[in-house]
């Protein structure tokens, strides 16, 4: 009984992690998509390509933070740092095309909270 008990859990994790990573590989396919897509054409990403891959990096780290560790702490300290990383690569985006001047991204960098930050980048857009 106790194998069986074992051997079914192995398995649920494992489609557990071929999920995970099926998923990450999907959302590395689909950024490469977009990216291809724009310098193809010559031009910048926009706002929606823009948001659709700060969501899919944002997914990415969710399951890497998932899969590395079940320590809450960790989660958080993993889940803030690819939280600011989306946050960097849209402000460089965004400065590519002119929206964000040098000024203005000192200033949101100097905002503290990453909920402030993000809040402030959004806020360009309305």
């Amino acid at each position: 009984m106790r194998k069986q008990s074992i051997k079914k859990q192995a398995e649920v994790v494992k489609q557990t992690f071929d999920t995970q990573i099926n998923s990450a590989k999907e959302a590395q396919g689909r950024i490469k998509e977009i990216l291809s897509n724009a310098a193809k054409d010559h031009r910048s990403l926009t706002t929606q390509e823009m948001n659709e891959i700060e969501n899919l990096y944002k997914r990415l780290g969710k399951s890497a933070v998932e899969a590395a560790t079940s320590s809450k702490e960790a989660q958080d300290l993993l889940k803030k740092g690819m939280e600011e990383t989306a946050l960097a690569a849209k402000i460089a985006a965004l400065k590519q095309i002119g929206l964000i001047t040098d000024t203005k991204e000192e200033y949101i960098n100097n905002l503290g909270s990453i909920e402030s930050k993000i809040q402030e980048v959004n806020s360009i857009f309305k």
